[in-house]
């Protein structure tokens, strides 16, 4: 098994946060603020693999597939921070950050089979997904204040993100 393959993981995060005393005196809106995250990882390579069936009987096989493979993630990540009232400075901060870097997705399954008909089969498995080098909402959350009563606000980016999903499948295959 080889070829090219496209993968896309997108994220968001938002925090929202509100006051409970007026702003001021004169101005009785709660302060509030939102903190909106975009994650965004578009992961494009090449990937190689392979597989291995066994036949139990007539009509039922079990098999399992590995394949792996090293991709160019072209990634960006958007802060956005709105305040309510417009009297907190600063009203609104933008932060954008865009990279390429190499990443990594693996991905195995067990698998059996067993044939109804001829063209139709049952399928039922489990299946895990590893990729690693990705940017994170999370894991990007800047926790230092935007109106600099905490010092300075360092933007960053943290593009060493994993994640790890795994599941079973239950399924009709039909083959011509």
């Amino acid at each position: 098994l080889a070829g090219f393959r496209y993968t896309r993981v997108d994220e968001n995060f938002v925090f929202s946060s509100q006051g409970s005393e007026p702003f001021a005196q004169n101005n009785p809106q709660l302060a509030a603020l939102d903190y909106k995250e975009d994650a965004e990882n578009n992961l494009a390579g090449f990937q190689a693999g392979g597989d291995v069936w066994v036949s139990l009987c007539q009509g039922i096989r079990v098999g399992s597939e590995a394949k792996a493979g090293i991709y160019d993630n072209h990634y960006r990540l958007a802060n956005r921070i709105s305040t309510t009232p417009y009297a907190i400075q600063p009203p609104s901060l933008f932060e954008e950050f865009k990279k390429d870097q190499p990443a990594f997705i693996t991905e195995g399954s067990v698998d059996l089979v067993a044939d109804l008909f001829p063209s139709v089969s049952f399928r039922i498995g489990y299946e895990v997904l590893f990729l690693d080098n990705l940017v994170l909402a999370g894991d990007n959350f800047n926790q230092t204040s935007p109106y600099g009563n905490q010092g300075p606000r360092v933007p960053f980016v943290d593009d060493n993100g994993s994640l790890f999903y795994h599941g079973g499948h239950v399924g009709l295959e039909y083959v011509w």
